[in-house]
Protein backbone atom coordinates (compact mmCIF):
# COMPACT_ATOMS: atom_id res chain seq x y z
CA UNK A 1 0.00 0.00 0.00
CA UNK A 2 2.99 2.64 1.04
CA UNK A 3 4.53 1.14 -2.34
CA UNK A 4 1.70 2.60 -4.18
CA UNK A 5 1.14 5.35 -3.07
CA UNK A 6 4.74 6.70 -3.61
CA UNK A 7 4.60 5.17 -6.84
CA UNK A 8 0.97 7.93 -7.35
CA UNK A 9 2.41 10.43 -5.90
CA UNK A 10 5.24 10.14 -8.60
CA UNK A 11 3.38 9.36 -11.19
CA UNK A 12 1.63 12.66 -10.67
CA UNK A 13 5.14 14.65 -10.10
CA UNK A 14 5.66 13.62 -13.60
CA UNK A 15 2.47 14.24 -15.47
CA UNK A 16 2.28 17.85 -13.85
CA UNK A 17 5.74 18.58 -15.37
CA UNK A 18 5.03 17.11 -18.64
CA UNK A 19 1.36 18.95 -18.38
CA UNK A 20 3.24 22.59 -17.62
CA UNK A 21 5.50 21.86 -20.54
CA UNK A 22 3.05 21.54 -23.20
CA UNK A 23 0.88 24.49 -21.87
CA UNK A 24 3.68 26.80 -21.94
CA UNK A 25 4.84 25.41 -25.47
CA UNK A 26 1.54 26.37 -26.45
CA UNK A 27 1.80 29.77 -24.55
CA UNK A 28 5.11 30.41 -25.75
CA UNK A 29 3.62 29.36 -29.58
CA UNK A 30 0.25 32.06 -29.15
CA UNK A 31 2.64 34.95 -27.99
CA UNK A 32 5.11 34.73 -30.92
CA UNK A 33 1.97 34.60 -33.23
CA UNK A 34 0.99 37.72 -31.36
CA UNK A 35 4.60 39.57 -30.87
CA UNK A 36 4.29 39.16 -35.07
CA UNK A 37 1.18 40.70 -35.83
CA UNK A 38 1.56 43.37 -33.23
CA UNK A 39 4.53 44.33 -31.74
CA UNK A 40 4.25 45.57 -28.52
CA UNK A 41 2.66 42.29 -27.79
CA UNK A 42 5.97 41.13 -27.96
CA UNK A 43 7.27 42.86 -24.67
CA UNK A 44 3.69 42.89 -22.39
CA UNK A 45 2.10 39.37 -23.40
CA UNK A 46 4.55 37.94 -20.76
CA UNK A 47 2.25 39.36 -18.36
CA UNK A 48 -1.03 37.43 -19.76
CA UNK A 49 0.71 34.39 -19.98
CA UNK A 50 1.99 34.60 -16.79
CA UNK A 51 -1.78 34.99 -15.38
CA UNK A 52 -2.73 32.39 -17.93
CA UNK A 53 0.22 29.98 -16.98
CA UNK A 54 -0.94 30.36 -12.96
CA UNK A 55 -4.75 29.80 -13.85
CA UNK A 56 -4.05 26.81 -15.97
CA UNK A 57 -1.57 25.33 -13.45
CA UNK A 58 -4.11 25.45 -10.76
CA UNK A 59 -7.04 25.08 -12.54
CA UNK A 60 -5.80 21.79 -14.73
CA UNK A 61 -2.04 20.47 -13.53
CA UNK A 62 -1.90 20.87 -9.28
CA UNK A 63 -3.64 21.88 -6.56
CA UNK A 64 -0.60 22.30 -4.39
CA UNK A 65 0.25 25.75 -3.64
CA UNK A 66 3.82 25.45 -3.59
CA UNK A 67 4.68 22.76 -5.94
CA UNK A 68 1.86 25.11 -8.48
CA UNK A 69 3.82 28.15 -7.69
CA UNK A 70 7.29 26.84 -9.04
CA UNK A 71 5.43 24.85 -11.41
CA UNK A 72 3.55 28.05 -12.91
CA UNK A 73 7.19 30.38 -12.80
CA UNK A 74 8.85 27.78 -14.79
CA UNK A 75 6.41 27.30 -17.54
CA UNK A 76 6.12 30.82 -17.99
CA UNK A 77 9.93 31.59 -18.14
CA UNK A 78 9.68 28.35 -20.77
CA UNK A 79 7.04 29.98 -22.60
CA UNK A 80 9.25 32.95 -22.88
CA UNK A 81 11.96 31.03 -24.25
CA UNK A 82 10.24 29.14 -26.65
CA UNK A 83 8.92 32.02 -27.53
CA UNK A 84 12.16 33.49 -28.29
CA UNK A 85 13.44 31.14 -30.46
CA UNK A 86 10.38 30.50 -32.49
CA UNK A 87 10.93 34.32 -33.28
CA UNK A 88 14.24 34.36 -34.22
CA UNK A 89 13.62 31.26 -36.29
CA UNK A 90 10.98 33.13 -37.86
CA UNK A 91 12.99 36.31 -38.76
CA UNK A 92 16.07 33.82 -39.83
CA UNK A 93 13.30 32.06 -42.12
CA UNK A 94 12.97 35.30 -43.64
CA UNK A 95 16.17 37.22 -44.26
CA UNK A 96 17.26 33.90 -45.70
CA UNK A 97 14.46 32.64 -47.64
CA UNK A 98 13.90 29.61 -46.54
CA UNK A 99 10.97 27.70 -45.36
CA UNK A 100 10.36 28.09 -41.69
CA UNK A 101 10.25 24.32 -40.73
CA UNK A 102 13.57 24.05 -42.75
CA UNK A 103 15.51 26.95 -40.81
CA UNK A 104 14.28 25.75 -37.63
CA UNK A 105 16.31 22.55 -38.58
CA UNK A 106 19.07 23.76 -40.06
CA UNK A 107 19.16 26.60 -37.70
CA UNK A 108 19.00 23.52 -34.56
CA UNK A 109 18.01 24.39 -30.75
CA UNK A 110 21.81 25.46 -29.70
CA UNK A 111 21.59 28.20 -32.97
CA UNK A 112 17.83 29.47 -32.05
CA UNK A 113 18.62 29.22 -28.25
CA UNK A 114 22.25 31.67 -28.34
CA UNK A 115 20.30 34.21 -31.26
CA UNK A 116 17.39 34.44 -28.60
CA UNK A 117 19.47 35.22 -25.74
CA UNK A 118 21.10 37.91 -27.46
CA UNK A 119 17.62 39.41 -29.53
CA UNK A 120 16.12 39.16 -25.70
CA UNK A 121 15.50 43.33 -24.33
CA UNK A 122 15.46 44.19 -21.12
CA UNK A 123 11.38 45.28 -21.26
CA UNK A 124 10.89 41.78 -22.17
CA UNK A 125 12.76 40.70 -19.18
CA UNK A 126 11.25 42.69 -16.88
CA UNK A 127 7.94 41.52 -18.50
CA UNK A 128 9.06 38.19 -17.94
CA UNK A 129 9.32 38.58 -14.03
CA UNK A 130 6.23 40.80 -13.66
CA UNK A 131 4.40 37.49 -15.34
CA UNK A 132 6.46 35.25 -13.40
CA UNK A 133 5.39 36.70 -10.14
CA UNK A 134 1.47 37.13 -10.91
CA UNK A 135 1.66 33.19 -11.86
CA UNK A 136 3.14 32.36 -9.04
CA UNK A 137 0.69 34.91 -6.82
CA UNK A 138 -2.36 33.56 -8.74
CA UNK A 139 -1.59 30.03 -8.38
CA UNK A 140 -1.22 30.86 -4.43
CA UNK A 141 -4.63 33.08 -4.29
CA UNK A 142 -6.59 30.58 -6.17
CA UNK A 143 -5.14 27.78 -3.84
CA UNK A 144 -6.44 29.56 -0.67
CA UNK A 145 -9.29 30.66 -1.97
CA UNK A 146 -10.42 27.13 -3.00
CA UNK A 147 -9.13 25.87 0.34
CA UNK A 148 -11.72 28.63 2.26
CA UNK A 149 -14.22 27.63 0.07
CA UNK A 150 -13.97 24.02 0.78
CA UNK A 151 -14.11 25.13 4.68
CA UNK A 152 -17.08 27.17 4.59
CA UNK A 153 -19.34 25.09 1.86
CA UNK A 154 -19.23 21.75 3.34
CA UNK A 155 -22.73 20.61 3.40
CA UNK A 156 -23.06 18.10 7.29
Amino acid sequence: MQVESKLWTGLRGILAVLYTVVVALALGAVWMALSMRVYSAHTWFAVVAGLAMGYATRAWITRRRYAGMVLAVAGTFLAMVYMACLRVGLILAAIMGLGYVHTLKTAGIDMLLALARNTLDVRVLVATLIGMALAAWVTWRRGSRQKHAELTHRVP
